[in-house]
């Protein structure tokens, strides 16, 4: 094989590519489709089903790291994984059909040929996935032991939340080892990934299986991974910056269509649709760029074996020409169709008035220091409905507010643990100082006293801190809810699935809720009253999922208040901020918005998506 040359890759893969931009541009559309509508499903299904196998609907947060490490977990990972290599894998398999088709077809015939081909050979392609992903587990392996042993280490005997936000030296140490072992081995998947990029296109055209086609590319590129190292990098460089620049441009010259006034709100409806349409479509194309150029950069590649001839057929010479108007009236059709489907959903978005419900976190954290009587009473004050607080348990079983675990944060570094202090200790700690001097004396409260501090207007979120065994803290703060009579105005929450699902069990008229950082599984099954869900997690798909359940889901947290619109809008019943006061202003103004200041906002917020 001749030297390679990474100009001359990408020379001849972007001759490729303009060659037959039309072809291309539909094959990236059926990928985005086959992505979304069948891997994506069977992927969530498959992984549902073996959580449910361990006799619960979610693995979640902290819990995820001891399931991964077990063969029901590893299976997850297996299936989460190939859930992400295999639409990739079709989008490349698709992307070398199409180079490798008759120049002289028009672009439908020439990828209806090409995702025919990509069809029949779909168990070979999911085979070829599977290799992949198992050796490169296996390549990842030692740098994930590495770089997770030294971040334990580097968080031993530290609160995590201590460790990452006041970030000692033992932070820095860990995150150079963690960041260098990262780039080592990202180093090596690339250079890996580079030396098997001629296995696709023997696989899909010329008949070779796909362990020995990973062999074969192998020996084949050899010397010149380095050149389609750099191939692949400029390649996915340029679609993610060109992506970014078609995205903004397109947003650009909507502006002034969003901003126009239409007849009625109905027009406003259908043009903002086909708005969204269009750039929903544009994202696609540019998001898939970047996997259908791997295909291209492949057949850019001279390979031993020649391609076979089937794929120039496809009935290329005998089929009957699609006209150009028929294509142009079929995608006219489309985009008609589909700006009138999205202008009806927009409209139905902006029919009824929003509403957004704010809850403190930690009671007025930006203004008193967090988890204390002062925090909790401003909040109160201010009118906030609900208050969210961190509940632990100490020594001799009592029932104490505080966030981390240990001291650190609070008190000057003091590395005394919550679960080894009497409530006499904790409760003479001074946690105001740290906050400002005001503050000085402001001391660690009881859940009684917080409740206390609410008083009858404001509801509470309780959060379990659980250490170890939740028994203890679950019985006695339900005994401290109600014995001071707010069972009806509290609602337990946690992290642990194991702390809601005893605490329904103990306290069948006790709300419940999850709080959710990342997970596994099913967990709007676990017939929760509330779900406080990350920002990051807090997708419409994902919301809608909870209520259809029945959840209400609550973001955490929350600073800006140009958030809480497209959060109500996304069906979010409310969200934890830490200074609620001029939030709650903002909630008020969301309330009074117009029905068209409602629609030109889901209009654009579908444009950022």
């Amino acid at each position: 094989m001749a030297t390679l040359h990474c100009r001359s890759l990408l020379d001849r893969a972007l001759g490729s590519l303009a060659g037959a931009p039309g072809a291309f541009a539909l094959v990236a559309l059926i990928a985005g489709a086959f992505a979304a509508g069948v891997v994506a499903p069977v992927s969530t299904l498959l992984s549902r089903l073996i959580v449910a196998g361990t006799g619960s609907y979610v693995v979640a947060n902290t819990d995820l790291v001891v399931f991964f490490l077990r063969p029901r977990g590893l299976l997850v990972l297996l299936v989460l994984a190939l859930g992400a290599a295999v639409p990739v894998q079709v989008t490349t398999a698709l992307g070398a059909a199409v180079a490798a088709g008759d120049p002289k077809q028009r672009p439908v015939l020439r990828a209806g040929t090409a995702v025919r081909l990509v069809a029949a050979r779909l168990p070979v392609l999911v085979t070829l996935a599977l290799l992949k992903v198992l050796t490169l587990a296996v390549l990842i392996l030692p740098f994930a032991v590495v770089g997770g042993g030294a971040a334990m280490l580097a968080m031993r005997g530290y609160d995590l939340y201590y460790f990452v936000n006041a970030k000692p030296t033992s932070f820095w140490v860990g995150l150079g080892i963690v960041g260098v072992t990262t780039a080592v081995g990202a180093c090596v998947v690339l250079v890996r990934l580079a030396s098997w990029i001629l296995a696709l296109p023997m696989c899909l055209l010329d008949g070779v299986r796909p362990r020995e086609a990973l062999r074969r590319s192998r020996e084949v590129v050899g010397p010149g991974r380095r050149a389609v190292v750099l191939a692949m990098l400029a390649w996915h460089m340029t679609a993610v910056l060109a992506g970014a620049v078609v995205s903004a441009l397109l947003l650009k010259l909507a502006e002034p269509l969003l901003n126009r006034e239409w007849g009625s709100l109905e027009t406003a409806a259908l043009v903002t649709g086909a708005v969204v349409v269009v750039v929903g479509l544009a994202s696609v194309l540019s998001g898939v760029l970047g996997s259908i150029g791997q295909g291209v950069l492949a057949m850019a590649i001279e390979r031993p074996t020649p391609a076979s001839a089937g794929i120039a057929a496809g009935g290329g010479s005998t089929a009957r020409a699609v006209r150009g108007p028929l294509v142009l009236a079929g995608a006219l059709a489309l985009l008609l169709t589909g700006g009138a489907t999205a202008g009806v959903a927009i409209l139905e978005l902006s029919r009824d008035p929003l509403s957004i419900v704010i809850a403190a976190h930690r009671g007025a954290a930006a203004r008193a220091p967090e988890n204390t009587v002062a925090a909790v009473a401003l909040a109160a004050q201010v009118g906030t409905p609900w208050i969210e607080i961190d509940a632990q348990i100490t020594s001799d079983g009592e029932v104490v507010v505080v966030h981390d675990t240990d001291l650190r944060r609070i008190n000057a570094g003091d590395p005394r643990r919550v679960a080894d202090m009497t409530v006499a200790e904790i409760t003479a700690v001074d946690a105001g100082r740290w906050f400002s001097e005001r503050f000085a004396g402001e001391f660690v409260p009881t859940l009684a006293q917080v409740i206390e501090a609410a008083g009858p207007r404001s509801g509470l979120f309780i959060e379990l801190k659980v250490t170890g065994d939740p028994q203890p803290l679950v019985r006695r703060t339900l005994e401290i809810v109600k014995s001071t009579g707010m069972l009806e105005r509290c609602i337990v929450v946690s992290l642990s699935p194991q702390a809601i699902e005893l605490t329904r069990r103990l306290e069948p008229g006790a709300r419940i809720g999850l709080i959710l950082t990342t997970g596994v599984g099913a967990p709007e099954r676990l017939d929760a009253s509330v779900v406080l869900l990350n920002r990051n997690l807090a997708t419409e798909a994902t919301i809608a999922r909870f209520r259809r359940a029945g959840t209400d889901v609550f973001v955490w947290t929350i600073s800006d208040p140009d958030r809480l619109a497209p959060l109500a809008l996304t069906g979010a019943k409310g969200v934890l901020v830490d200074d609620p006061e001029p939030m709650l202003v903002r909630a008020r103004e969301i309330g009074e918005m117009s029905e068209l200041e409602r629609l030109l906002l889901a209009a654009r917020e579908r444009l950022r998506r």
